[in-house]
């Protein structure tokens, strides 16, 4: 056995042996992390530039030189925003990652220091991910209206520098690079010893990226909705003309559905549709499979058309059979939804003037599908009536507006929290009225605006009800106070002229007795005041007696 003293606290050659190990395999985890670091690095980069040298660079010349550039300077600037200094900084960035790499020591080199100094400028990051819906937005504006901007992508993707990347999977690239930082340290510090001289410093850098890649996150996952509503949205046929793409705008569900009766009736009101639902066992029905796309502000009912390949307008590139036919859409609030029970699994669905009767496979399927609806109605009709209700009038004071508020909404101009509504109006010059214009999809029937508005005058009316009711409340009730006081009991005025005689006799005797108690004093005053020699008098005089 091991000899007891200082030597006994010392590792075996076994465990020795077996740290080392352990540390060479950390070391050897730890250098594939770096090359790892640089190599994506390399990748991002070069990504970078290809937007920089293929896209920016030639519409910047445009704009120079051309009397009518390809892009505006505006429209420049809101797709690209900040990628030219994102480019400069990773450019830099990967310059000094390679030249640690070239002599790299195991034992000795560091990597953190480098995130370190870069983090504060990685914190730029927040401009473009914050500018990024407004981007792919004004993209989409330019890739379907512009013809010069049409052609340009379609030379561009050709280019192949590109590598087969359209405009929009470059643009998303920087969203994506800060996680990917925060996964790289914290592999790298989980594989570097502790006293290593890279431990600390690749510690504090993780703690730094990870405060500012926590926003960027929550942005990213914003950035790749909105990439799927433009995909989504392109593979509509293009006299469908529709138009997903809003800076609030969630696909939350979607599904095919089996359409057994379809009617198209603007006469009739949604309320009197659901009162009187078509009679399953008179109608024709014809079974047709259909699509469904459930918005958190809009539904829109689709059938699928595969007989041709799509290219996405301006990108040069299909994206798949499936190609959608618009059949209907509304605004989700103004959509309704019915359980036929005594029919069996069927649901009345009604969305703008068309009458709809699906087919469910159970009730427990029709049940799922309810919750869902009505949740999602419940938040979009919260949304766009409670939180967006200011405008400015033409005489500058705001004020609801029901009506500017839905043009707002589907306009994508409207914004769950409200803020950007209401700074676009206020951005607006005083006295100046804002123009909201609704686009060719989504837009309120004629029939709807008059039911919207009879609505808002029905409300109007009840208001100034309830205020006349209080007035005329508040006016019978002192009328009847004063009935009352006229109609009191002889008897009990009778009783109250006594008790005010009484009260006046008593007044009287008080007025008497403090009458006499003030003689009383007045008296006692002047005789305290006599004077002198009658005093010494009476002194004398009651000596003479005593003496007597």
């Amino acid at each position: 056995g091991r000899k007891m003293g200082n030597n006994s606290s010392q590792p075996s050659a076994e465990e020795v042996l077996k740290l080392n190990k352990e540390n060479q395999s950390a070391d050897a985890t730890r250098q594939q992390i770096v090359d790892e670091i640089v190599s994506t690095e390399v990748s991002y980069v070069s990504k970078l530039e290809v937007l920089q040298l293929v896209f920016l660079t030639p519409l910047e010349e445009s704009i120079k030189n051309d009397k009518k550039p390809i892009l505006s300077e505006v429209d420049k600037k809101a797709i690209f925003s900040i990628i030219n200094e994102i480019y400069k900084i990773h450019d830099t960035f990967l310059n000094e990652l390679q030249k640690k790499k070239r002599t790299w020591e195991k034992k000795s080199s560091t990597v953190g220091d480098l995130f370190l100094e870069h983090a504060d400028l990685f914190k730029m990051y927040t401009t473009f991910i914050n500018n990024y819906n407004n981007s792919i937005t004004t993209f989409n504006r330019c890739s379907s209206k512009s013809k010069p901007f049409i052609a340009f992508l379609e030379a561009a993707n050709a280019d192949p520098r590109t590598n087969q990347l359209d405009l929009p999977s470059l643009l998303i690239t920087p969203v994506q690079r800060l996680p990917r930082y925060v996964l790289l340290l914290n592999e790298l510090l989980k594989y570097t010893r502790k006293d290593h001289p890279d431990y600390n410093l690749v510690e504090s850098a993780l703690k730094k990226l990870k405060g500012i890649s926590d926003y960027v996150n929550d942005e990213k996952r914003r950035a790749e909705e909105l990439q799927s509503l433009f995909e989504l949205q392109e593979s509509f046929v293009a006299k469908s003309n529709v138009r997903l793409m809003t800076a609030t705008r969630k696909l939350l569900y979607d599904g095919d559905i089996v359409v057994i009766h379809k009617n198209v009736d603007a006469a009739t009101t949604s309320k009197d549709k659901l009162k009187s639902p078509p009679n399953l066992s008179t109608i024709k029905k014809q079974k047709k499979t259909m699509h469904y796309f459930l918005f958190n502000d809009a539904f829109l009912i689709a059938k699928q058309e595969t007989s041709k390949l799509r290219t996405i307008r301006g990108s040069g590139i299909n994206r798949g059979k499936n190609q959608w036919k618009l059949i209907v859409e509304s605004y989700l609030g103004d959509v309704e939804a019915k359980h036929l029970q005594s029919d069996g699994s069927f649901i009345q669905l009604i969305v703008g003037d068309m009458d709809l009767i699906i087919e469910m496979t159970n009730n427990e399927e029709v049940e799922k599908y309810l919750q869902s609806f009505f949740l999602a109605k419940s938040k979009a009709n919260h949304s766009s009536y409670v939180k967006l209700e200011r405008q400015i009038s033409p005489g500058g004071e705001k004020k609801s507006s029901g009506s500017a508020i839905k043009k707002a909404f589907f306009s994508g101009t409207g914004s769950s929290s409200g803020s950007k509504i209401l700074n676009e109006y206020e951005d607006e010059e005083p006295g100046k009225k804002p123009v909201l214009e609704e686009p060719k999809t989504m837009k309120m029937s004629q029939k709807e605006k008059e039911e919207k508005k009879e609505v808002v005058e029905s409300k109007r009316n009840s208001k100034k009800v309830e205020d006349n009711k209080g007035t005329v409340q508040e006016k019978k009730e002192q009328e009847q106070k004063g009935a009352v006081e006229s109609r009191r009991n002889p008897k009990e005025e009778k009783k109250e002229v006594v008790e005010s005689k009484r009260n006046s006799k008593k007044v009287e005797d008080n007025k008497g007795t403090v009458q006499e108690k003030k003689e009383q004093e007045q008296k006692g005053a002047v005789e305290s005041r006599r004077n002198p020699k009658e005093e010494k008098k009476e002194v004398v005089e009651s000596k003479r007696n005593s003496k007597k």
